[in-house]
Protein backbone atom coordinates (compact mmCIF):
# COMPACT_ATOMS: atom_id res chain seq x y z
CA UNK A 1 0.00 0.00 0.00
CA UNK A 2 2.97 2.30 -0.50
CA UNK A 3 1.13 4.39 -3.10
CA UNK A 4 -1.26 5.68 -0.41
CA UNK A 5 -0.60 8.20 2.33
CA UNK A 6 -2.75 8.67 5.41
CA UNK A 7 -2.72 12.35 6.32
CA UNK A 8 -4.50 14.45 8.92
CA UNK A 9 -6.16 17.25 6.99
CA UNK A 10 -8.26 20.23 8.07
CA UNK A 11 -11.84 19.40 7.13
CA UNK A 12 -12.05 22.85 5.53
CA UNK A 13 -9.66 21.56 2.84
CA UNK A 14 -11.99 18.65 2.00
CA UNK A 15 -15.11 18.48 -0.12
CA UNK A 16 -17.34 15.69 -1.38
CA UNK A 17 -16.93 14.38 -4.90
CA UNK A 18 -20.72 14.32 -4.91
CA UNK A 19 -21.27 18.10 -4.99
CA UNK A 20 -25.07 17.74 -4.98
CA UNK A 21 -24.84 15.83 -1.69
CA UNK A 22 -22.45 18.39 -0.22
CA UNK A 23 -24.81 21.24 -1.12
CA UNK A 24 -28.00 19.49 0.01
CA UNK A 25 -27.44 16.74 2.58
CA UNK A 26 -30.80 16.94 4.39
CA UNK A 27 -32.17 13.63 3.03
CA UNK A 28 -28.88 11.89 3.78
CA UNK A 29 -28.81 13.24 7.33
CA UNK A 30 -32.38 12.04 7.93
CA UNK A 31 -31.44 8.41 7.18
CA UNK A 32 -31.06 5.86 9.97
CA UNK A 33 -27.64 4.87 8.64
CA UNK A 34 -26.34 8.45 8.80
CA UNK A 35 -27.67 8.82 12.34
CA UNK A 36 -25.86 5.63 13.40
CA UNK A 37 -22.61 6.90 11.84
CA UNK A 38 -23.04 10.26 13.59
CA UNK A 39 -23.66 8.55 16.93
CA UNK A 40 -20.68 6.23 16.49
CA UNK A 41 -18.30 9.09 15.67
CA UNK A 42 -19.64 11.13 18.56
CA UNK A 43 -19.05 8.23 20.98
CA UNK A 44 -15.91 6.61 19.54
CA UNK A 45 -14.31 9.08 17.15
CA UNK A 46 -13.78 8.30 13.49
CA UNK A 47 -12.42 4.77 13.33
CA UNK A 48 -11.77 4.58 9.59
CA UNK A 49 -10.27 7.42 7.58
CA UNK A 50 -11.93 9.05 4.61
CA UNK A 51 -10.52 8.31 1.16
CA UNK A 52 -9.76 11.17 -1.17
CA UNK A 53 -7.80 12.45 -4.14
CA UNK A 54 -5.70 15.60 -3.89
CA UNK A 55 -7.00 18.24 -6.30
CA UNK A 56 -4.86 21.36 -6.11
CA UNK A 57 -4.76 22.44 -2.46
CA UNK A 58 -7.92 20.53 -1.52
CA UNK A 59 -8.99 16.89 -1.16
CA UNK A 60 -11.97 15.48 -3.02
CA UNK A 61 -13.55 12.84 -0.78
CA UNK A 62 -14.46 9.76 -2.81
CA UNK A 63 -15.29 7.34 0.04
CA UNK A 64 -16.80 8.26 3.38
CA UNK A 65 -19.65 10.66 2.57
CA UNK A 66 -21.49 9.93 5.82
CA UNK A 67 -18.34 10.14 7.94
CA UNK A 68 -17.40 13.45 6.29
CA UNK A 69 -20.86 14.96 6.82
CA UNK A 70 -20.98 13.70 10.41
CA UNK A 71 -17.53 15.12 11.17
CA UNK A 72 -18.63 18.50 9.82
CA UNK A 73 -21.86 18.37 11.84
CA UNK A 74 -19.92 17.51 15.00
CA UNK A 75 -17.48 20.37 14.46
CA UNK A 76 -14.45 18.13 13.99
CA UNK A 77 -11.72 20.36 12.62
CA UNK A 78 -9.38 17.78 11.07
CA UNK A 79 -9.83 14.27 9.70
CA UNK A 80 -7.60 11.43 8.60
CA UNK A 81 -7.69 10.89 4.84
CA UNK A 82 -6.21 8.06 2.81
CA UNK A 83 -4.87 10.00 -0.16
CA UNK A 84 -5.03 7.90 -3.31
CA UNK A 85 -3.60 8.80 -6.72
CA UNK A 86 -6.95 8.67 -8.56
CA UNK A 87 -10.61 7.81 -8.13
CA UNK A 88 -10.66 4.73 -10.34
CA UNK A 89 -12.76 1.87 -8.96
CA UNK A 90 -9.77 -0.47 -8.51
CA UNK A 91 -7.79 2.19 -6.64
CA UNK A 92 -10.71 2.91 -4.32
CA UNK A 93 -11.32 -0.80 -3.68
CA UNK A 94 -7.66 -1.34 -2.88
CA UNK A 95 -7.76 1.52 -0.38
CA UNK A 96 -10.22 -0.50 1.78
CA UNK A 97 -7.47 -2.92 2.79
CA UNK A 98 -6.68 -1.10 6.04
CA UNK A 99 -10.29 -0.47 7.12
CA UNK A 100 -11.60 -1.99 10.32
CA UNK A 101 -15.02 -3.65 10.36
CA UNK A 102 -17.29 -1.65 12.64
CA UNK A 103 -20.45 -2.94 14.34
CA UNK A 104 -21.12 -5.64 11.75
CA UNK A 105 -20.78 -3.07 8.97
CA UNK A 106 -19.04 -5.01 6.24
CA UNK A 107 -16.87 -3.13 3.81
CA UNK A 108 -16.45 -5.28 0.68
CA UNK A 109 -12.85 -6.06 -0.14
CA UNK A 110 -11.61 -7.49 -3.42
CA UNK A 111 -10.80 -11.17 -3.30
CA UNK A 112 -7.20 -12.17 -3.88
CA UNK A 113 -6.78 -13.86 -7.23
CA UNK A 114 -4.86 -17.09 -7.21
Amino acid sequence: MSEYEILTIPISQCYLRNIKLENNSKNQKDSDFYQSVLKSIKENGMINPLTGVKKGNRYEIALGNNRYLAAKELGIESVKVVVVPNDEVKTLRDSYSHYEDVDNFFIPRPKNKV
